[in-house]
């Protein structure tokens, strides 16, 4: 890990211009390691974060979105997002940061804030805000990533939802993930939704089974369903009353890989399909 992080600080010797200031989320674990790095590089640094420079005191989560609490120079700050996941908090704080040390005024850039949308693929939502249930697109593609966007949405859930998500490992990639983001997701998830990914040249069975054997025996509330587009209308059309399904893995991708071949496909637009043939019918 050392090495891996050495390479990405090199960033900041080798890219950063003099009196340049580095900005540092103050939650990460390797905190102190960088920071001793930066000063012996003669290299400024600004931490954002719980107990930054810039120091994010509180955020009150919800599906809709979330309020976030701040203070900076020893003035205290809140601001209202519909971007949600407690992390994209200290993300938020950290662009503002960025935009303000490059010479925009502190109060003229937070004032933006409740106006910033999510990015693609991060905690975005495809349904509309006044849909009785709530489907998320995510990224997360490893273990740990799986784990914290599951108990993000989790912790937001209505008691009276299920958690459910859909997700597959890609083809020809780690295989050691594959039983872990199982077990995960059968620990944290009231439903799973095994498919495809980007089988590329890997038998895309195989894969899957390699998910499921890592599925804790006390729940065996999943379902396989290898065509990733009638797994997410399938699921869609089963949801309840303030259920969250997460669409997990693929996020902004616009393909799947099958083989050789690179076929258009992209879970947003398929789950946003879903929702609007469901409305209709309804």
């Amino acid at each position: 890990m050392d090495s891996y992080l050495l390479t990405k600080l090199s960033l900041f010797t080798n890219n950063l211009l003099p009196l340049g200031i580095a900005i540092i989320n103050s939650e990460i674990k390797q905190l102190g390691f960088i920071t001793n790095y930066l000063q012996s590089h003669n290299i400024q640094f600004f931490t954002v974060g719980r107990g930054g420079d810039l120091d994010l005191t509180g955020t009150k989560q919800s599906i809709d979105g979330q309020n976030i609490s701040f203070t900076y120079k020893e003035q205290c700050y809140n601001f209202d997002t519909n971007i949600i996941g407690s992390f994209q908090a200290s993300n938020l704080l950290i662009a503002v940061m960025m935009v303000h040390l490059t010479g925009f005024p502190f109060l003229e850039v937070i004032s933006k804030l409740p106006k910033i949308k999510a990015v693609q693929g991060r905690l975005q939502r495809a349904s509309q805000d006044n849909s009785p249930y709530h489907v998320v697109i995510d990224y997360a593609h490893t273990p740990e990533a799986l784990k914290k966007t599951l108990l993000e949405l989790k912790h937001i859930k209505a008691a009276s939802g299920s958690l459910k998500v859909i997700f597959g490992c890609g083809g020809e990639r780690d295989t050691n993930k594959r039983a872990q983001m199982g077990q995960i997701a059968s620990q944290i998830a009231d439903q799973i939704i095994i498919t495809d990914e980007n089988p590329r040249h890997e038998s895309s069975s195989s894969i899957r089974q390699q998910i499921i054997q890592g599925i804790s025996n006390n729940n065996s509330n999943y379902e396989e369903i290898a065509d990733r587009e009638v797994a997410i209308t399938h699921t869609i059309n089963n949801l309840h009353s303030n259920d969250i399904l997460l669409i997990a893995g693929k996020a902004g991708e616009e393909y799947q890989i099958i083989k050789d071949r690179k076929i258009p496909f992209s879970d947003f637009d398929i789950a946003r399909k879903a929702l609007n043939a469901v409305k209709v019918d309804s």
